[in-house]
């Protein structure tokens, strides 16, 4: 099949749905489609696909995002494509995989008040850009498919926008078993030594949101545990002095927090740690937690995040319900601290990882074009 991939950005070092974009082309080009990708940035050129830059306003948020909608929409009614598929806002397409979540439900989250919600719309731009273009697709005939990474974000499209069961579809994430597996743990000596670590219990955070992703609820809760030998990492872009004067608050040495900034060779961080930790404040599906579970990692998150659907508590990790939870954090950590039940934990959680390949995803993926080929048939 012709397919067309529409991606904001494509990208091995970014993360998050970059690297899912990278992934899912790979994957549809060796299956032997004939994949275009129509993206505003990619890092890499992809053997066996076609990349289209698209160049956007770059000076105004709502307007690059405006800009991005027009040019695709026009540069894809000039070509023949058997699908369309989208994973960021534009129309129409075939299918839109709704990784991001929907806007409409993080406004709420993030501003429960309805009156400061508003005066946000109406104060950035970029939230009404977003919404507009979120009401086209749903409300409208512009996407004739939907695909989720989990049932959080299928119950929220359901809720919102009174779409029918049949036409979303979860896909879970994949995680790329050659990289991200218990083997990881040979780095455990190594990254230690590189950062002076001893026999702390090591507590790793990865993201670049810190502030959504709730670093803050981590370092409360290191505090609150009352373990002495313990360290956070915290993996990714952002700004630490707000968190090293928390750490400080909470009379925990500034140099239990470990910051490394963006890295490349993630797999070794999951190696080096004990335990994986995201209480993320809204998450479609993390795979920084697929990754940590698949190196033979507990982890603990959120049930605001995705993931937490592939975690049977007790067994492979912990889902905390409230993602400021820290006292309710710190006494998981504690249930952490002790090596076997970690080293069991872990185990079932390399286990759960294995059923979620890049494999998998395509053949599920693969199911949602037959049906939507045949609907068109039938017309």
């Amino acid at each position: 099949m012709k397919i067309a991939l529409v991606t904001k950005q494509v990208s091995y070092s970014l993360g998050g749905a970059e690297m899912v974009s990278v992934n899912l082309s790979k994957k549809l080009a060796a299956s032997g489609h004939d994949v275009h990708i129509y993206t505003r940035y990619s890092e890499t050129e992809m053997e066996g696909t076609h990349i289209h830059r698209i160049k956007t306003i770059k000076w105004l948020s709502p307007l690059r995002l405006i800009s991005f909608q027009k040019k695709i929409k026009n540069m894809l009614g000039s070509e023949n494509f058997d699908l369309v598929y989208s994973l960021c806002q534009v129309y129409p397409v075939d299918i839109y995989r709704v990784g991001d979540g929907i806007h409409q439900h993080w406004m709420k989250v993030q501003y429960p008040n309805i009156i400061l919600r508003w005066s946000k719309y109406l104060t950035s731009l970029v939230h009404l850009a977003m919404v507009f273009l979120e009401n086209r697709i749903f409300r409208g005939k512009n996407c004739r498919f939907f695909i989720t990474n989990s049932i959080l974000i299928k119950d929220q499209i359901k809720e919102y926008f009174f779409i029918s069961d049949e036409r979303i579809k979860v896909i879970y994430n994949g995680v790329d078993r050659t990289l991200f597996n218990p083997d990881a743990q040979k780095h455990r000596k190594v990254m230690r030594e590189k950062y002076r670590i001893g026999d702390e219990l090591v507590l790793l955070f990865m993201a670049n949101n810190w502030e959504r992703k709730g670093l803050s609820t981590i370092i409360e809760a290191a505090a609150n545990s009352g373990i002495e030998k313990i360290k956070v990492v915290i993996v990714g872009r952002g700004k630490d002095s707000r968190y090293i004067h928390l750490a400080k608050t909470k009379k925990i040495n500034p140099d239990n927090l470990i910051f490394t900034g963006r890295v490349k060779d993630v797999e070794k961080y999951y190696g080096m740690a004990d335990i994986f930790i995201l209480p993320s404040r809204y998450e479609p599906f993390s795979n920084v937690c697929i990754e940590a579970m698949a190196c033979g990692m507990p982890v603990i998150t959120t049930k605001t995040n995705g993931a937490s659907e592939l975690i049977n508590t007790g067994e492979n990790g912990f889902i905390l319900d409230d993602w400021k939870d820290s006292d309710g954090l710190a006494n998981l950590i504690m249930k952490l601290n002790d090596a076997d039940i970690r080293k069991r934990m872990g185990e079932n959680a390399a286990r759960t990882a294995e059923n979620y390949t890049w494999e998998r995803h395509i053949e599920e993926t693969h199911r949602v074009f037959d049906l939507i080929l045949s609907q068109a048939a039938k017309k």
